[in-house]
């Protein structure tokens, strides 16, 4: 008697719900032709299942019966992830555009305890599986149980590990299991094997790809050996890496070949007169970069300019990566500039590198300056201190190289900055044509501080469309600062509208916004802003401007190189923007 009046309850409920159901249906959005009703087989839990349903923000509306057997079938799945592994559909009824489907959520399930083996306790530590106590049971959760401690062992050793529940016990909706985990064989990585024409030394494989023979298996690391590869510039791989597992443990086998990377490259720059009458005036600049030329991974880079008519400027630069198969390396620089018949400046650098993947590193080195007067007629006769001086200086400091671009000839996404910081001992050294007691009101000896960086972001907008912007700055901090210790900016790798090296600063911030119109990988269209704020501290003055530049450019590819344009006109001081100032580069890059 009591079966047959719970029966006819839930049977009128039912077809309550069913006229329900219809009737909203006939004023529901015409635009959507079928509606769905979720009913659970308890009216206990009905309220559980329409906080489950309106939290996961299920579909109720459709526009074809498909879709809606669709979201009745793959819902299940989220009421398996809140604990009601039983849970399930009786029946789905179709009345019209109106379906109905009756679910039977059953209980939910929680974890009693997770049992390990003595030996294995230590997971519970780094994986953090002291949840799996008295907490609501999911597949989901499970699933990431398994994935981390999977992952724990393919990373330390042991790519074959395997994991099972063993000795399930459920009471009262609760789950008692022992966590079965078998390591297998531990494997070690016995070598890289390469093959191709890249001549690559495998000390330099191994550094970059942080990997060491007689390393365990690092399933991380492997994953990440094409994306590291792709970091090398001078190699390129023609087929995914291999991982052979032997008895012994496994090699690695690398499949790369020589890519062009040394350059040869030359600017001409034509500057036209500032003045009314005056001379065009061409400025040059050429460079030499060897990479790997030994297979050893070294750098060697021969720059030379000429950015105004008396000055010329010579850069020097080598690095040896990887000294005797450890992550340093030997970073040394030379740089001569010689200002008409005024100075002759001379800096010296010499560094380790310390090597992080992907060939960036972090820099420790010792620096000297030396700058020497070449002129010294006059000099007897005056009675101040002109505004150069012979100058030494010896300085320490760390500088950085990070560079994560999808590719650095022509980046679309990514970053690269490099920024150095010294301090040392400056002093002014008294120079024989120069009365002694002008010399008298200047601090001789004096700790100096130098700043420099330089930061690129590229950010794509689209397959062609790329936006590049830019920092640069430098700053020199000491008292009685003279011309000859400047820094020079202005030009094509500076500040663009304005000559080569023609601002003087002590200090500089340049900011630019570059828009890229993508053409291939080697060519692009471009147009360009930028701006720097400087202040000019030498000879006891203090002189501050905001200049800005913009133009429009262009590099393409060609059978001899990378073929550069670039016009720019610039502003600064109260000084009108005039035409005929422009300055125009051209400039060409051959890889080799």
């Amino acid at each position: 008697m009591i079966e047959k009046k719970s029966t006819y309850s839930y049977l009128l409920k039912r077809n309550i719900s069913v006229m329900l159901l219809l009737i909203s249906g006939f004023f529901s959005n015409a635009q959507y032709r079928y509606s769905l009703k979720i009913i659970t087989t308890n009216a206990a839990v009905q309220t559980d299942a329409d906080y489950l349903i309106k939290k996961k923000a299920l579909a109720l509306k459709f526009n074809d019966s498909l879709s809606c057997l669709q979201t009745v079938r793959s819902s299940l799945g989220y009421f398996y992830e809140q604990g009601y592994l039983a849970a399930s559909y009786d029946s789905v009824l179709a009345l019209d555009s109106n379906m109905i489907a009756y679910l039977n959520l059953g209980e939910k399930y929680k974890w009693a305890q997770l049992k390990f083996a003595p030996d294995k306790e230590y997971l519970m530590r780094i994986l953090g599986t002291g949840s799996f106590t008295k907490n609501v049971f999911t597949p989901k959760q499970f699933a990431a149980l398994n994935k981390k401690v999977l992952q724990y062992y393919e990373n330390n050793g042991y790519p074959f590990a395997d994991v099972q529940l063993k000795d399930v016990v459920v009471k009262n909706q609760a789950i008692t299991a022992f966590y079965d985990i078998k390591t297998n064989n531990r494997i070690a990585i016995d070598s890289i094997r390469l093959n191709g024409t890249a001549k690559i030394s495998k000390t330099i494989l191994y550094n970059y790809l942080s990997i060491d023979p007689k390393d365990l298996y690092n399933e991380s690391i492997v994953r990440r050996i094409s994306a590291r590869i792709k970091e090398i510039n001078f190699v390129t791989q023609y087929k995914s890496p291999q991982v052979v597992f032997n008895p012994e443990g496994c090699y690695i086998e690398l499949y790369l070949n020589d890519k062009k990377s040394s350059q040869i490259d030359g600017i001409l720059g034509i500057m036209p007169p500032n003045i009314k009458g005056g001379k065009t005036t061409l400025t040059g600049d050429f460079r030499m970069r060897l990479q790997n030329s030994f297979a050893k991974g070294e750098l060697i880079d021969l720059h030379c300019e000429r950015p105004q008519a008396a000055t010329q400027v010579l850069n020097v630069k080598f690095i040896y990566p990887f000294l005797f198969k450890t992550p340093f390396g030997l970073d040394a620089a030379l740089n001569l500039r010689k200002q008409d018949s005024t100075f002759l400046n001379v800096l010296g650098n010499v560094g380790v590198n310390y090597f992080l993947p992907g060939g960036n590193y972090i820099k420790f080195y010792v620096e000297s300056f030396t700058s020497s007067l070449l002129s010294t007629k006059g000099l007897e006769n005056l009675t101040t201190l002109p505004p150069y001086a012979d100058i030494k200086k010896r300085l320490g400091g760390i500088g950085i190289r990070k560079e994560q671009l999808d590719y650095r000839y022509n980046p679309r996404k990514g970053y690269s900055i490099e920024a150095t910081a010294s301090a040392g001992l400056r002093t002014i050294e008294l120079n024989s044509k120069i009365k002694p007691e002008l010399y008298d009101s200047l601090e001789l000896k004096n700790t100096q501080y130098i700043t420099q960086f330089v930061f690129n972001n590229y950010i794509p907008l689209g397959n062609r469309h790329v936006i590049n912007l830019g920092l640069q700055g430098a700053g020199l901090f000491s008292n009685n600062i003279f011309v000859n210790e400047l820094f020079f900016i202005g030009g094509l790798t500076t500040l663009r509208g304005f000559d080569d090296q023609s601002i003087a600063a002590s200090q500089y911030l340049i900011a630019k916004c570059e828009y890229r119109f993508i053409l291939d990988q080697g060519s692009y269209l471009l147009a360009f802003f930028n701006a720097a704020h400087y202040q000019n501290k030498a000879d006891n003055k203090d002189i501050t401007d905001t200049p800005y530049g913009f133009g429009l450019g262009l590099s393409f590819e060609t059978r001899l190189g990378v073929f550069s344009f670039n016009y720019a006109l610039g502003k600064e001081f109260d000084n009108p923007i005039f035409i005929r100032t422009a300055k125009i580069h051209f400039g060409i890059i051959s890889y080799f």
